[in-house]
Parts: structure tokens; C-alpha cells; sequence
């Protein structure tokens, strides 16, 4: 007697379909029904046969009876899970593995290779056929050019033993375990699972990361009565379930929100196109927000909205400009970049609509319960199609809220908008009106996208690239191959001993006339630019040519802000391609004679001494140069009297050697020469101001002075005088002052 008729011997069959089972199997992989064993005779020939083989693994060491138990497939056990010999079948609803409170998403058990294979840049079908599997038709098609090198696959099926994802989902296959070292394919890749969907139930395909219990949900590309087809470009743990279409009914009491909101999740920049994506980038957009969202928002970091505003190569201004997105370069070009290095290209798109075979029903319910299973928003792609069905436009926006039969969405091209939304109305998806660019928008060049696709976040898109890109943004580099510096320079006109010289207009350029003229420009290459005046303020001003074709500026007082625009023409479109600000100064004319009111705004001063019997100083800065410990009581009433008065005062400022040098002294007093008085102040300039302190000699009083431009005129200023403690305590006469030039 041979093996083979010891394996037909010890053969179970399934008393409902007749089909032989794996050893071991609770359930039947076919039919679904609970496996009942009886007991079976052993044949005298069996029993004879038994007895020469253990004789002769006696003999030889070795229990040759072992390959008469060898299993039909290599079983891994994972050291998290519990071993059982439980498979849970795939072939009918009786099959499903409903929602049970267990404390863990899922509760996995065995694991069973069920093919390796290595595939080509060619491209390759797998295929699981053995009829031993619950996952028996699996089919998973890698379209060619996907992988530029061999990719060896490994495929697992993994037994779940319990299923908490939700207490609406079923489970309808194992899960499905695809190793190929990570990659991600540049094509979509389908997946085919085969299983039954019920009646009234939506299929819903899901990632489950076994190391850290996350889900998320798979683009469903079609299901059947007997499969489902999922679109992914990498893999992790792959399921599928089903889920009562009843729970996301579109009724107007119904709804779900997850915490996603525009105006505060999203970029406040406009999807307009630049020279790396002159059609826009409106899917990268999306996509840097969710991740961010993802990834930061939900660990505790600001909200994204204005966090990049004005966010260049190098920090330039002191101040946001939220009413204009052209200065938010790093954010910018991450959008761009993300765009570009998405290979979301014509043949990818292409696939993905031909492959897509979900009614608009399903694909509304769908984003429904991905959002609701997912607790966050999801990725929705939008296509314009022409009679023929090619592709004329697509767009991406993100869904995040949904009310009965509306699903709200954040439109890269209307940032900051609560009010867009996606509607079904007959089981038909009302045509969604935008535009590929906010700018085509705004010029009335809108589009009517007519078909709708669920996206994975992580389905399609590598979100290592885009932590990285990240990454970059906050190293303020992103993008810097992408969008090359055109070595742009701006040149203005000054007058020398020697004649006029062209002199290029750097950061901390010193203006040398209230308007400045920008003579002429030169680029490494090709380049369009736009010029744009900002005041400390933050107040913007675009600069136009005047009527001899040069620009002037007409700078204030003090430091001013030259913003440059550079766009380039891609593919006949004008597009952005960079944005720097420049600081141009123009001084304040501090130096000559001043006049002007001190006034008394504060007087802080200790208690007066009882026994103090210095006499009585003339002036404020006298009776302080005596020490604070040391003022009469008569003098601090008078001091304290000056709170809220007013006096005239003079004040003259010389300049020497780079140096600003001030003396003072209250109106009809004899104003000394600031370069040779030994009470002067010797003065720094700062930004929009100057400022110095000096030491009354032998005492504790420092006298401290600040001045700045009072407004757009040359000759007033304003400041403070304040006489202080040296210590840094809080006693003083503190003043603000007001000054006129003296025109005399």
C-alpha cells in the first residue's frame, strides 16, 4: 500500500459540498458550514502499512510516517497572535465575521504562505488557485512599467480570529498580507479578492498596519457577486468588509464631521499653478494638508492656516501679509513638489477611471464611511470627461464633513470656504463646478467634473516622501532643485564724483532719495517679474511703470520692504516661480536743532526721607542726580505734582564720525554743542529709531533716550525721556516727547 492511498484514507470531506477539507479546518473553505467529524474505520491494509513504516522509522532514526501529516501549505505563526487552526472562510455571508468588543481592532491568528513570485518591469498576474485557501481566485495585476527593477512578492493569508474595526462593519475575507520591500508602484495595481458582498451592503477595502493597529480605508474600484477589486499602489495588510448601506443612509437628519475645517486645516493659498505644475497642484495641495492634519495637527501643533505665511529661503519681514499668498514661497513649492513627484500622470489617471466600475452611489456612501471609519478626511479626485470618455481636466479636494445626502469639501481653489459641497440627488452625483486653477477660475475658464473617485491617502501616494518634504519645508529648502534661482537683479542710479553709477539693490540697501528708481534689471534666464512697496506696517502696494517704462518707488521713512514676483512661461502659461523680500532704507535725518513739548507721563519715586537736608535742586534732574534715598519731602510733592503736566524743551543732535551725539535742556535754558558738552547722549541707529542712555555722574539716575519719525515728514519726531533708576527697580520720572525741526 503507497502513500497516496494513505492520504485518501485519512482524507476529510465536507458532508454539505463533498469537497476535500485542509487538516485540521473547523469551517469548510467552500461552502462555509461547520465541519462535523466522524469516526472513521481503519482499513487491515492501512494498519499493515502502518506497522512496516514505523518499523522502519525506527530503524532508521527518522518517523517517515511524518509526510503522510505534511500540510498542503507552510503555516507562519505570528508570536502576537493566538495559533488556531481557524480559517475563516470567504464564500458566503454565513461566512462574515461580524463586529465583537475585544478590546483590539483586529485579533489575528494563523498565517499561510500562499505564493512568492517575482515581478518583472514587465509587469506580472498573481494568482492564488489552489483550492485550499479562503482566498482561493485572489488575483493581484501589476500593469508593466510599474517597478523599474525585479520585485519579489511574497503573498500571506492571515486568519482573523475577531473583528472590533466597527460595530457596522463585517469582515467578509482574511486579511491579506503583500511583502515586496515597500515599493511603491508608479501604475495602479489591482487587487481582486473574492468573497461575497450581501445584498444592501456596501463593500468597503481597508489597509490594518499589523505594528502600530492603524486602518485606512482602499479605493474600491468594483464588486461583484463574487469579488471585490481594490486599487492600490503599495501594500500592507489588505481586508475586505461590508458594511449595511441603512447606517449611511443620505436621510437630512443623518451626518458625520470629522475635525477638519477650512479656514483652519488648509492652506490659505489658492491652487494657481507655477512653473514646476502650470496646471496646478491641487492633489499635492490636498495632500501636504492631510498629512500635516495627520501627522501634526493631531499631535498638538498649530493649525496650518497662515502658519507659512511669508515663509521664504530666508526669514525677511517682520510682519505677516495673509491678504497675499505669492510670499509664501516654502509653501509653494511643497504643494508643487508633492504634485510633481506623485506620478499622478495621464496613464495613472487614465487606469484608475477605466478600472473604476462603482455606481455614484457607492462611491458617495463610500466617502462617507471612510470618513466615519477613519474619523478624518478624505482624499477625493474629480475628473471633466469628453463624449468619448477621455479625460479633459481632473481636481482634487478633500470631503470632511457630511449632512443627509451633502458631503462637504475643502477646494484647494477657494481656500478658507465652508460653503462647497458635493450633493446626491436620485443616486446620481450632482456635477461638482470648478476649475483645474483657482486663477482659471477667477477668469471665468470653470469646469463641471462629472465623475468622482475615492482616494486612499496612503493607497496611492508614498507618504514618505511626503514627511520628507516636509521636512525640507521646515529646513526652508523645499523645492530648491525644482525651482532654480533666475539670478534676477535689480539696479538703481547714483550720483558720484565720478558720475552715475549703477548700483544693485541688495537687503539693507541705504536709500539715498526719498524715491527710489529702479533703472534696469538683468536674469540668468528667462523671467517676468512684478515689484510690490511694504511698509512696517504691513501695508502692500503693487509698483507700476511710470511713463518713461522704469519703476519708482516712493519709500517712507525709515525701513521699507521691495517685494519681487518672478513668474516664467511654461507651455504658453504665465506661472509663478519665485518671491523675495528686500529691506530698502531710507534714514531719518536726525541731526540739527530741535524743539518740542516733554511730557510728564509717570513719576514713580520712593518715599521721601524725614531726615534729608540737601537743598532744594532747581530742576527735576537735578533734584534726582541727589539719590533717591535722599529726596526732601517738599521736592517729592513737587515731583509727584509733574505727573500729567507738560514743558517745553530743545534739543540739538550732531553727527561725528559715524557717531549721533544729543544734548537737551527745558525751553530758556542755553542749549550746549552735542560734540563737545560733557552731558551728552551718544545715540545708536535701529530700526526706524535711535536710542542711547548716559549715567548722571555720581548718583544712580540713568537718563535714557529714544526717538523715531512721527509719521511720513522729515522734520517731526516723537520718543520718550525717561529718567530711571540704575538699578532696574521701578522708580523714575518717566516722559514722552514730540519734536519740531527748528527752522531757524
Amino acid at each position: 500500500m503507497g502513500l497516496d492511498r494513505i492520504k485518501e484514507v485519512f482524507a476529510v470531506f465536507c458532508r454539505h459540498c463533498g469537497r476535500q477539507l485542509m487538516p485540521g479546518s473547523r469551517y469548510c473553505h467552500f461552502c462555509g458550514n461547520l465541519v462535523t467529524r466522524q469516526k472513521k474505520k481503519w482499513p487491515n491494509e492501512l494498519l499493515a502499512a502502518l506497522a512496516i513504516y514505523l518499523a522502519v522509522a525506527l530503524v532508521l532514526g527518522t518517523l517517515a510516517i511524518a509526510d503522510v501529516f505534511k500540510p498542503h501549505a507552510t503555516e507562519h505563526t505570528h508570536a502576537s497572535r493566538e495559533t488556531q487552526n481557524t480559517v475563516l472562510p470567504s464564500s458566503s455571508l454565513s461566512s462574515s465575521l461580524p463586529y465583537r468588543d475585544t478590546g483590539q481592532r483586529l485579533k489575528l491568528g494563523r498565517s499561510v504562505k500562499l505564493l512568492e513570485q517575482d515581478v518583472l518591469s514587465s509587469g506580472a498576474t498573481l494568482t492564488v488557485s489552489d483550492a485550499d485557501h479562503a482566498l482561493t481566485g485572489l488575483e493581484i495585476k501589476v500593469p508593466a512599467g510599474s517597478y523599474p527593477d525585479t520585485i519579489h512578492f511574497t503573498v500571506t493569508e492571515i486568519t482573523v480570529l475577531a473583528n472590533g474595526l466597527d460595530r457596522d462593519l463585517i469582515l467578509l475575507t482574511p486579511l491579506l498580507q503583500v511583502e515586496n520591500g515597500g515599493a511603491y508602484a508608479s501604475g495602479l495595481v489591482t487587487v481582486r479578492l473574492p468573497c461575497q458582498v450581501p445584498d444592501d451592503h456596501l463593500a468597503v477595502g481597508f489597509y490594518y498596519d499589523l505594528e502600530t493597529d492603524d486602518i485606512e480605508c482602499v479605493s474600491v474600484m468594483s464588486q461583484d457577486s463574487t469579488s471585490v477589486t481594490l486599487g492600490v499602489r503599495h501594500f500592507s495588510g489588505i481586508g475586505v468588509g461590508a458594511v449595511p448601506e441603512a447606517v449611511i443612509s443620505v436621510d437630512a437628519d443623518t451626518g458625520y464631521e470629522t475635525d477638519f475645517v477650512p479656514g483652519i486645516d488648509d492652506f490659505n493659498m489658492a491652487n494657481n499653478g507655477s512653473s514646476l505644475e502650470p496646471d496646478g497642484y491641487c492633489a499635492g495641495q490636498c495632500l501636504a494638508m492631510m498629512w500635516y492634519y495627520k501627522q501634526r495637527k493631531k499631535a498638538g501643533e498649530p493649525a496650518l492656516w497662515n502658519r507659512y505665511d511669508n515663509y521664504g529661503p530666508e526669514p525677511a519681514l517682520p510682519f505677516l501679509t495673509p491678504a497675499r499668498q505669492d510670499d509664501d514661497v516654502m509653501a509653494l513649492r511643497l504643494a508643487s513638489v508633492a504634485q510633481h513627484n506623485i506620478t499622478w500622470t495621464s496613464t495613472l489617471l487614465r487606469s484608475f477611471i477605466d478600472v473604476s466600475k462603482l455606481s455614484d452611489k457607492q462611491t458617495f456612501l463610500g466617502i462617507i464611511y471612510a470618513m466615519r471609519l477613519h474619523k478624518s478626511p478624505q482624499l477625493i479626485c474629480l475628473y471633466e470627461l469628453d463624449d468619448t470618455g477621455t479625460v479633459i481636466s481632473g481636481h482634487a479636494i478633500i470631503a470632511y464633513k457630511w449632512e443627509g445626502n451633502r458631503i462637504y469639501v475643502a477646494d484647494p481653489n477657494h481656500p478658507g470656504r465652508t460653503d462647497r459641497l458635493i450633493e446626491l440627488k436620485d443616486d446620481k452625483i450632482q456635477p461638482y463646478a470648478s476649475a483645474a486653477t483657482a486663477s482659471d477660475a477667477a477668469a471665468g475658464k470653470g469646469r463641471l467634473y462629472t465623475q468622482f473617485s475615492l482616494v486612499g491617502f496612503t493607497a496611492l501616494h508614498d507618504q514618505r516622501e511626503m514627511a520628507e518634504l516636509w521636512r525640507q519645508l521646515d529646513a526652508r529648502t523645499v523645492g530648491s532643485r525644482a525651482f532654480p534661482a533666475s539670478g534676477l537683479k535689480l539696479f538703481t542710479t547714483e550720483m558720484t564724483p565720478e558720475g552715475e553709477k549703477h548700483v544693485e539693490i541688495t537687503s539693507g540697501y541705504e536709500a539715498k532719495n526719498p524715491t527710489l528708481e529702479i533703472t534696469y534689471a538683468s536674469a540668468d534666464s528667462p523671467t517676468t517679474y512684478y515689484l510690490t512697496h511694504a511698509t512696517p506696517a504691513g501695508v502692500c502696494t503693487p509698483i507700476n511703470k511710470d511713463i518713461w517704462g522704469m519703476f519708482a518707488v516712493n519709500l517712507k521713512l525709515g525701513d521699507n520692504y521691495l517685494g519681487i514676483k518672478e513668474m516664467k512661461t511654461v507651455g504658453g502659461k504665465l506661472r509663478w516661480h519665485d518671491y523675495r523680500w528686500i529691506k530698502v532704507v531710507l534714514p531719518f535725518p536726525y541731526t540739527g536743532r530741535w524743539q518740542g513739548t516733554l511730557h510728564f507721563d509717570d513719576v514713580k519715586l520712593p518715599p521721601a526721607n524725614p531726615d534729608a537736608s540737601t537743598a532744594m535742586p532747581a530742576t527735576p534732574r537735578e533734584a534726582l542726580s541727589i539719590g533717591c534715598d535722599q529726596i526732601p519731602l517738599e521736592l517729592l510733592q513737587q515731583l509727584l505734582a509733574l505727573k500729567g503736566t507738560s514743558q517745553g524743551i530743545e534739543m540739538a543732535i550732531a553727527e561725528s564720525n559715524g557717531q549721533y551725539k544729543a544734548v537737551f535742556c527745558m525751553a530758556g535754558a542755553t542749549l550746549q554743542d552735542p560734540l563737545t558738552s560733557a552731558d551728552r547722549i551718544l545715540l545708536t541707529p535701529g530700526d526706524n529709531c535711535i536710542q542711547g542712555e548716559t549715567r548722571i555722574e555720581s548718583s544712580n539716575i540713568v537718563i535714557r533716550l529714544r526717538l523715531e519719525s512721527d509719521g511720513e515728514s522729515a522734520d517731526k519726531m516723537k520718543g520718550r525721556l525717561d529718567f530711571i533708576t540704575s538699578d532696574g527697580g521701578p522708580h523714575g520720572i518717566f516722559t514722552s516727547i514730540t519734536f519740531t525741526r527748528d527752522g531757524d
